[in-house]
């Protein structure tokens, strides 16, 4: 028992590392990571929708990487990361798909579900997570914009409480909350659940706003000045996540572990977004 808990803990401390440890230029950073991971197919692995691709497939430990784009800009790292490992790893991400069985995706302007998001695709993520023993399963995604139906735009006031025109609508008219969170401890009866969250969200796009400041030349000094200057209020970033947090906080369990980047980005009742060695962003959502 002693030995699976350290063990555990090893895993939580790589996935942790993968956050913490982002691109060092905004000119290099690619627009979209989740699409680098590819199998021995060269096919991407992000939102497949069946057959999900597991690597090194002939070890017997598991785990499941389960969420939307925001795990999907992590989910190469982690990859790259635990081939030294005794794991198995299984590419269940797929585009504005938060892990939420019994519901579909709808857009509100069509009423159609998400091509890549609806209940039979949940159903069939949670019937093979639910087949699985003493598993690791990380599950995170972008609840701010789920739960508020909005996007956020700092500089944008025409913009920062746009509705999002989408949202999950269950299949038997149960409540997200209480459904999701059900479906969320079923999986940890039998295995480990690591959850990863709150997302922050900068609202603006951060690689974009550093270039439009700085030439490539510029040094770490030069950058370490505009990050002091682009310094976020955390009492401003705990209105915005406020709802998520209460409802990963409301996930209780033995078996569930917890990643909170907001730990990363706010330091002090301050939060930074990059700073002269490390931008943690790729855009206004997804981190490096």
């Amino acid at each position: 028992i002693i030995f699976c808990f350290l063990l555990l803990n090893l895993k939580v401390h790589l996935i942790y590392n993968q956050f913490v440890k982002p691109k060092e230029t905004a000119l290099n950073l690619n627009s979209a990571p989740w699409d680098d991971l590819k199998n021995e197919k060269n096919e991407i692995c992000y939102s497949k929708q069946k057959n999900f691709w597991t690597f090194q497939k002939e070890n017997k430990k598991k785990i499941f990487i389960v969420g939307d784009s925001i795990l999907g800009t992590l989910q190469s790292g982690l990859v790259e990361r635990l081939k030294a490992e005794d794991y198995s790893v299984t590419i269940m991400t797929s585009n504005d798909c938060f892990y939420a069985p019994n519901f579909n995706y709808i857009y509100l302007s069509t009423n159609k579900t998400h091509p890549k998001c609806s209940h039979k695709y949940q159903q069939t993520r949670q019937e093979i997570l639910k087949k699985q023993e003493k598993a690791i399963i990380i599950l995170g995604g972008n609840l701010p914009v789920y739960l508020s139906n909005k996007f956020y735009f700092k500089n944008n006031k025409n913009n920062e409480n746009k509705t999002y025109d989408k949202r999950f609508v269950n299949i038997n008219n149960k409540r997200f909350y209480n459904d999701v969170q059900k479906s969320i401890k079923e999986l940890s009866n039998n295995n480990y659940v690591i959850l990863l969250y709150p997302v922050i969200e900068p609202g603006y796009n951060v690689p974009r706003y550093i270039e439009s400041k700085l030439s490539k030349f510029s040094s770490k000094k030069e950058l370490y000045q505009l990050s002091l200057k682009s310094i976020e209020k955390e009492k401003k970033i705990l209105q915005r996540i406020a709802q998520s947090k209460k409802f990963f906080d409301g996930v209780k369990g033995k078996n569930i572990f917890r990643i909170y980047p907001q730990k990363i980005i706010c330091k002090n009742s301050k939060c930074s977004f990059f700073n002269k060695d490390n931008i943690y962003y790729i855009d206004e959502t997804h981190p490096s």
